[in-house]
């Protein structure tokens, strides 16, 4: 259904608006399929910084019919210069059934300061 590990490009610190990375999902079954993000790690991580929005998720719950691919919103803006992580788990289940199976999305994001980085001038 998807890769497990995304790695997000370096963004700066101070931006006003996040980045925002698609993750694609595809449904490979034969049946309609729902799933749905548990965030409960992504408030956390954002409430251990200062109750800033680090990581957002724009739809973190959908449906999939067969052979259909959409994308899942992941914005992120980094408060510091430094590496982010975070683990999801993600539930999936025929839209029918009364079973799920469970997956981690696992999310890696690094801050930078744009003067450290920034050409020098002569």
């Amino acid at each position: 259904m998807l890769k497990h590990t995304y790695v997000f490009p370096p963004v700066p610190i101070g931006l006003e608006w996040p980045i925002t990375t698609p993750v694609e999902i595809k449904n490979l079954g034969i049946a309609k399929l729902k799933y749905q993000i548990d965030t409960t790690s992504l408030e956390e991580l954002n409430r251990k910084n200062h109750d800033f929005r680090i990581f957002e998720i724009q739809n973190p719950e959908g449906t999939l019919k067969t052979n259909e691919t959409q994308h899942i919103y992941m914005l992120f803006r980094p408060l510091e210069a430094k590496q982010y992580s975070l683990d999801l788990p993600i539930k999936v289940q025929d839209i029918e059934g009364p079973s799920a199976e469970s997956y981690f999305l696992r999310i890696r994001g690094q801050g930078y300061h744009q003067k450290e980085n920034a050409p020098v001038e002569e």
